[in-house]
């Protein structure tokens, strides 16, 4: 759906602008360029839309298979997860699709609304050549921002526990922004990175953590392969067009099975083991990539179900929270503090 106009992602990379160039005349400019692209993101992408109606592209695919249905190839779709990765259900639903597609979840309502919202931090322009992290993800990324459900939940504890950590005004050693949106997906990332994040001429954070997959797995039901490899799409995504960026790939954090006991682990966490295994050997080969883990501040103490840092065994609390953003801070400035030797 790219096209030619100042909104849509180019093949080639963007380059970070001078420290000594002149913002003072590009205030107004940024706000209109904001409308501007507004307006032609959702001209194009609408035009995208209507031309993939029919050949399944871009809708997700619905499908109910029956765990005793005596068709198993029904449960080997390319991107579905296998009847073997999945507890105890008789059936579910998948709607995984190929994950190296940039898909928006809605070109109306609340989602696209939040994304223009994060398009304006993006286009502040204090941030150029200011930041050293931006966290991009979806709601365990969302909530760092002090607010849940796509901004409809306010969380001030929360936006206190970032500012601590990754502002110099609150007291933090960094200075970050958070980018993540409940719900979202790995292709749901994609679009959000082509559509407004990346385009952008004046955001360079040195640093790009990327933790997004768990609804892929637990949401789509998306296979172990799937979600593996929508995670890799994102971080190839900021590589090519960010090629002096280091790149920051979280691993899945601890998700219990759901009711009735949410904090008991099984299935989820055998896959994202495998999941994060894989993660941190594809960051070993790769240069500018780096991997990080927060496991272990989110398990109990026996390793057999989620702590109670996080609250309904998928979100942390405020605690986890304070747990967690010292992790991140200090792989973050062990990344910065090698990328300047």
């Amino acid at each position: 759906m790219d096209s030619e106009d100042s909104c849509s992602m180019k093949d080639e990379p963007t380059s970070a602008p001078s420290s000594q160039s002149s913002y003072s005349r590009r205030a107004i400019v940024v706000v209109f360029a904001l409308m501007g692209c507004a307006a032609l993101v959702m001209r194009n992408t609408e035009s995208f839309v209507e031309s993939q109606e029919g050949v399944g592209a871009i809708e997700e695919v619905t499908e109910t298979f029956t765990l005793t249905d005596s068709n198993s190839s029904l449960w080997k779709r390319q991107f579905c997860v296998e009847a073997d990765d999945l507890k105890t259900e008789t059936s579910f639903i998948c709607k995984c699709t190929d994950p190296s597609l940039p898909l928006p979840r809605a070109l109306h309502g609340e989602w696209i609304k939040y994304h223009w919202k994060m398009l304006i931090e993006v286009y502040r322009e204090d941030h150029s050549n200011t930041l050293d992290v931006v966290l991009v993800g979806d709601s365990l990324i969302e909530r760092w921002n002090g607010t849940q459900a796509l901004g409809q939940g306010e969380k001030p504890a929360m936006r206190k526990a970032f500012e601590s950590f990754f502002t110099k005004a609150g007291g933090g050693k960094l200075e970050g922004v958070a980018l993540g949106t409940s719900a979202d997906t790995s292709r749901n990332l994609l679009w959000h990175l082509k559509h407004g994040f990346l385009p952008s001429k004046t955001f360079f954070p040195k640093v790009w953590l990327i933790l997004i997959g768990t609804n892929d797995l637990g949401g789509k039901h998306c296979s172990n392969q799937a979600t593996l490899d929508g995670i890799l799409q994102v971080a190839e995504l900021i590589q090519t067009h960010r090629p002096t960026a280091q790149i920051l790939v979280h691993g899945l954090l601890p998700r219990g099975d759901g009711p009735p006991e949410p904090h008991q682990l099984g299935k989820n966490w055998q896959r994202i083991q495998w999941i994060n295994e894989q993660l941190q050997a594809t960051c070993e080969e790769r240069d500018r990539w780096h991997y990080m883990d927060s496991g272990d501040i989110f398990l109990s103490q026996d390793g057999t179900k989620v702590s109670k840092r996080i609250g309904d065994g998928i979100h942390p609390r405020v605690s986890g929270l304070k747990a967690w953003g010292p992790k991140i801070v200090e792989a973050v400035q062990k990344i910065l503090s090698e990328d300047e030797d």
